[in-house]
């Protein structure tokens, strides 16, 4: 982390949620600087979010970090998915960063935003549909068994 600190001049961050194979809920963290010209991508790790998934509690979360890194006046940006929790824009998570830190934009990630484009357009397409279903019924069959997962 130190070397983190030492480098950020400016910085984002960006979060996503999502279920481990436990179905606990994993959230990801990753800060977004650049050094030298050249843009640094930095995995801050996972929490469990199980319990409290609210954007009070998130808020918390990223408050947290910001204060360990000491980059509260560096933050520019912010991205996450455009869930109401995290996308909000009277109460969810982004609402409150802007709220203390001034300068933090929001971002929606453009990953979900793709994400969600094609998976709008493949609904539409009928071979698209079969292929998916297939492919996650394959899915499926290997993770139900004991004895297909170890083959």
């Amino acid at each position: 982390m130190d070397h983190i600190k030492s480098e950020i001049r400016k910085a984002s961050i960006a979060l996503d949620e999502t279920a481990d194979v436990a179905n606990l809920s994993q959230l990801s963290i990753v800060v977004r600087y650049v050094l030298d010209g050249i843009p640094q991508e930095q995995f801050l790790g996972f929490l469990d979010v199980t319990s409290e998934q609210t954007a009070d509690a998130l808020f918390k979360i990223i408050c947290d970090i910001i204060s360990s890194l000491e980059y509260g006046s560096k933050l520019v940006a912010q991205s996450y998915d455009g869930g109401a929790v995290m996308a909000g824009h009277l109460g969810g998570l982004q609402a409150k960063v802007k709220e203390k830190f001034k300068h933090a934009v929001f971002v929606h990630c453009i990953a979900h935003r793709l994400n969600l484009v094609l998976s709008l357009s493949m609904d539409n397409i009928q071979n698209c549909k079969v292929f998916f279903s297939s492919l996650s019924s394959l899915a499926s069959f290997f993770s139900k068994s004991s004895k297909r997962t170890r083959a």
